[in-house]
């Protein structure tokens, strides 16, 4: 009976059991488990235009009446509000704009308040704008006001006519948001928006 006993050794335990532990058994499952998942991301087209747009979404709250959208861009933080009842009668869109500007005393906060007047004939093609170099210029100017007054507002001189040299290029960057947010709201929602 001695004969086929091959292997002893000294060491042993012979409580412990010869099954593998639980390491040994997750090790041996992770290494034979194949996913059929697949690696990519399907985005939705809202999603999708946000990337090519390089906006950052902050916020969207969407109930039945309306859509409360905040979004960044170019170092701006936009606010609006579109009232799907008033879509197609409303003209303009209200914005309140944020943006932190370096002073080379402090930081400096800029809310601004822009209605902007919605076209009619939006583009069916958005160009895609990187920045807004008008809304930049004109926070620029502010800022450097900021060293003569404490607060600013639409009624300063200097303010209304820093704004009236922007006003064109000011109303062409806004005219691209509007388009921008339209088209978000269009593919978010499914809404088909015709003025």
């Amino acid at each position: 009976m001695l004969e086929k006993i091959v292997n002893i050794t000294a060491g042993s335990d012979y409580k412990q059991s010869s099954r593998p532990n639980r390491q040994t058994q997750a090790a041996r499952y992770l290494s034979s488990y194949s996913s059929a998942a697949n690696d990519s991301i399907s985005f939705s087209p809202a999603t999708a235009l946000l990337h090519n747009l390089h906006w950052k979404l902050k916020r969207l709250k969407n109930d039945k009446e309306h859509f409360q959208i905040t979004f960044e861009i170019d170092g701006f933080e936009f606010s609006t509000q579109i009232w799907q009842s008033e879509i197609i009668n409303n003209k303009q869109l209200d914005y309140d704009i944020r943006r932190i500007a370096e002073s080379y005393m402090n930081n400096i906060e800029i809310y601004l308040k822009i209605a902007a007047a919605i076209n009619e004939n939006g583009s069916e093609k958005i160009e895609v704008k990187y920045n807004l170099p008008a809304l930049g210029k004109l926070t620029s100017g502010l800022v450097s006001l900021t060293t003569d007054y404490s607060s600013l507002s639409a009624d300063n001189y200097k303010v209304s006519k820093m704004f009236s040299e922007f006003e064109n290029d000011l109303r062409t960057e806004f005219e691209y948001l509007n388009n921008c947010l339209f088209s978000f709201v269009e593919k978010y929602s499914g809404l088909i928006i015709n003025f």
